[in-house]
């Protein structure tokens, strides 16, 4: 192979594995940063290259995966500024190519992103390095090579730039109002990533040929995004919902999905529920953030009530990192957030309630999504 050749000749270097180990690992930050810098694929792929053949060919120890990241980080940051130096390139390529994003940030999702990428540079590093990387101020100056309290001074400036620029966006306004919005395009595709990956750990199944059955219901899914995916499964037996809206409820009944005959449940969560069918798997996504605390115990309370012994319970909500903030409050500047019940949660909020009622199983950020969400995966005890 390459790796044994430039062995052979004496060129060192890092070896195979730990290459493609920082390939597999940081792949998408350098081509996040580069998209950022560069707007379009083909620059973005020859830097993304050259980042990854100068860390092949350094050989220098990295303190710890902190260290290795920063560096990483300060590489692919000039290699950038270095390609938007040649004289044939120029940063004015519309924004339109922004769309090859792997995020594939939705039409009236862009004017919050190009506020960003519109902000001057020195501005925009320390913004895009604290609230999408999540780097302290003091990190920040080590990778930038400037003193913490200037970054903090940046991270200030850069805020009101902000704050100006989407305060007066005209086409923000109509975020919620489109049929199609950024929560039913943009987050579902990667809710239903992560709802897989939990799913599998249940033992459940989507694959057709499967066995065993299996029972679903989902809580506040009265305009489900993921009754569909679900009722491929041949071996799926039901898939209903509980709602509060009476015609959310009926429209459900009257989808039509590849499964048994489907029930809706018009019922008030927040109540106590006295009797009610029992499922396999039962979830939420972005249900349990909408209530006080109170009525939260509640509602969680009422998951475990509509889930079998031994069955499992998945829960999703926001929470409060930086990069939830920044993305909301840029949101609530433009005129663009209407859920303003929305209280984004922690683990430490929730994790009373559901250990009292189960075994949790797996907890885990989707850090894909502007507005992270948790999910936490439960199996109900036995009585």
């Amino acid at each position: 192979s390459f790796f044994t050749v430039c062995g052979k000749v004496g060129i060192t270097m890092r070896s195979e594995q730990e290459v493609c180990r920082a390939v597999e690992t940081y792949a998408d930050m350098v081509r996040r940063i580069c998209f950022y810098y560069l707007k379009n694929r083909e620059d973005t792929e020859d830097v993304f290259q050259k980042v990854f053949m100068k860390y092949m060919m350094c050989d220098a120890p990295f303190r710890d995966s902190e260290h290795e990241k920063a560096w990483l980080l300060r590489v692919t940051i000039n290699a950038c500024k270095d390609d938007l130096r040649n004289f044939f390139r120029r940063n004015t390529l519309p924004l339109e190519t922004i769309t090859e994003l792997e995020a594939e940030i939705p039409e009236d999702f862009r004017d919050v992103l190009e506020a960003v990428l519109s902000l001057p540079e020195k501005y925009k590093n320390p913004i895009y390095l604290h609230y999408y990387e999540g780097y302290s101020a003091a990190e920040i100056g080590a990778i930038l090579g400037k003193k913490e309290n200037t970054v903090y001074s940046l991270l200030s400036r850069g805020r009101r730039l902000l704050k100006d620029y989407l305060k007066d966006c005209p086409s923000a306004a109509k975020y919620y109002q489109k049929k199609k919005s950024f929560f039913s395009t943009f987050t579902q595709k990667y809710s239903l990533e992560m709802i897989n990956e939990f799913y599998q750990l249940t033992g459940y199944s989507f694959r057709p040929n499967e066995a065993s059955k299996y029972s679903v219901i989902e809580l506040g899914g009265g305009n489900s995004c993921f009754a569909a995916h679900f009722c491929k499964g041949k071996n799926l037996s039901a898939y209903d919902i509980v709602d509060n809206n009476e015609l959310a409820v009926k429209l459900f009944e009257l989808h039509e999905l590849h499964t048994v005959p489907h029930k809706g449940f018009l019922t008030d969560l927040t109540k106590e529920i006295t009797f009610s069918e029992q499922y396999d798997f039962v979830y939420s996504i972005g249900l349990i953030e909408h209530f006080s605390p109170k009525e939260r115990s509640i509602v969680i309370k009422n998951h475990f009530k509509y889930c079998k012994e031994n069955g499992h319970v998945l829960i999703s909500f926001p929470t409060p990192t930086r990069k939830y903030r920044f993305w909301r409050k840029c949101m609530e500047l433009a005129r663009m957030w209407q859920f303003w019940d929305e209280v984004p949660l922690r683990y430490e909020d929730v994790k009373q309630d559901m250990e009292h009622y189960g075994d949790v199983l797996a907890v885990k950020l989707n850090r894909k999504l502007f507005l992270t969400q948790m999910l936490i995966l439960i199996k109900k005890r036995a009585s």
